[in-house]
């Protein structure tokens, strides 16, 4: 009877929250992650005596707060493979020192500037989570030559970007 008392108001909203974190993190494995650590959350958390909208404010701003910390994850790990690329630029273009740096900077803002959006979501599932257009244009609802020409945008913004920066 504890347990179902503890879990009621995250079972009945459980579709409402699973929209909700497909819609900030756009991946429904991800989203499914954050629900199981809301879940945790909530059973550790075990305050009974909270009413039913203490409980709903609750569990929504936990699971936007999962939300962002999976978001920063995920952003975190695509500056540092972009660090890697920028390094490698740096090292085999012959700049070095603060140079190198004030370069690296830039590239990963030129970057971030042109990369935004759809392109963006599409070069990083290509690229980091390793997925194939067809998977990708499932994940996002697109069309898969909708992904090829958004990865195609990704690799030219991609391109441009490295001769610029190697000239």
């Amino acid at each position: 009877m504890i347990e179902d008392a503890k879990t009621s108001a995250f079972l009945q909203l459980r579709r409402k929250l699973k929209a909700t974190a497909q819609g900030l993190l756009l991946n429904r494995e991800d989203a499914e992650d954050a629900l199981q650590e809301l879940f945790i959350r909530v059973w550790q958390r075990g305050n009974e005596d909270s009413s039913t909208e203490q409980k709903r404010a609750f569990l929504f701003t936990s699971l936007r707060n999962i939300c962002i910390d999976m978001l920063r994850k995920r952003s975190k790990s695509a500056a540092t493979d972009g660090a890697e690329v920028a390094d490698r630029l740096v090292c085999h273009g012959g700049i070095g020192g603060v140079e190198g740096n004030d370069a690296i900077g830039e590239f990963r803002k030129s970057v971030r500037r042109r990369l935004n959006g759809v392109v963006l979501h599409v070069f990083e599932l290509y690229s980091f989570e390793q997925l194939d257009y067809a998977e990708i244009a499932e994940r996002l609802g697109i069309t898969v030559e909708a992904s090829r020409s958004y990865m195609c945008r990704a690799r030219k913004v991609m391109k441009d970007e490295c001769d610029r920066l190697l000239k």
